[in-house]
Order: C-alpha cells, then sequence, then structure tokens
C-alpha cells in the first residue's frame, strides 16, 4: 500500500511536470508565432523600404539628368542671345554709319 502511495506520487508528480512542459512548450509557440509574424513584418517593411529607396534614387537621377540637359539649354540660349546682340549691334552700327554717310551727301 506504501509503494502504490509513493507510486501514485509519482505518476501524478510527472503528470504535473508534462502538464508544466506542455505549457511552456505552448508558451515557446505562441512566442516564436509572435518572433515569426514580426520578422516577417519587418522583411516585408524592408523590402517596400528598399524598393522605395531605389524609387528615389532613379527619380534623383532623372532630376539630375534634366538638370544638366536645362544647364546645357542655358548655355545655348546664352550664346545664341549673344550672337543675336552682337548681331544686333552690328547691324546698327553699320545703320548709323549709312545714316552718317548720306547725311553727308546731302550737306
Amino acid at each position: 500500500l506504501e509503494v502504490q502511495k509513493y507510486s501514485d506520487q509519482a505518476v501524478k508528480r510527472l503528470e504535473d511536470i508534462r502538464n508544466d512542459l506542455l505549457k511552456d512548450l505552448e508558451n515557446q509557440r505562441a512566442r516564436f508565432d509572435a518572433v515569426t509574424s514580426e520578422l516577417d513584418s519587418l522583411q516585408s517593411n524592408f523590402s517596400t523600404a528598399t524598393k522605395n529607396t531605389v524609387a528615389i534614387e532613379m527619380t534623383v537621377k532623372e532630376i539630375k539628368q534634366q538638370r544638366d540637359d536645362i544647364s546645357k539649354q542655358k548655355d545655348d540660349l546664352a550664346r545664341q542671345l549673344a550672337d543675336i546682340s552682337h548681331k544686333m549691334e552690328v547691324e546698327i552700327k553699320t545703320r548709323e554709319d549709312i545714316e552718317k554717310a548720306s547725311m553727308s551727301k546731302l550737306l
């Protein structure tokens, strides 16, 4: 009877330990699921951030190219304006010389 009592206590103790281990296992599974979910979320956010970064870098590259193109156009237009201004000055001078020559012939 005494052996039976110790045997029953040992079985009860083993069942308690088993139940505690099952609770711990369930808690670890829940923790694992939470960590896995957070990792998935972080990976998704990282992927999105990486794609956004690539898109921003491409946009910056395009804007720099547009800036360079506009700068070249500005330089070309400045040269054209300088050429036209010079031609106008030459034409004005020529016209003034012709007018002076005409006036001197009339006098």
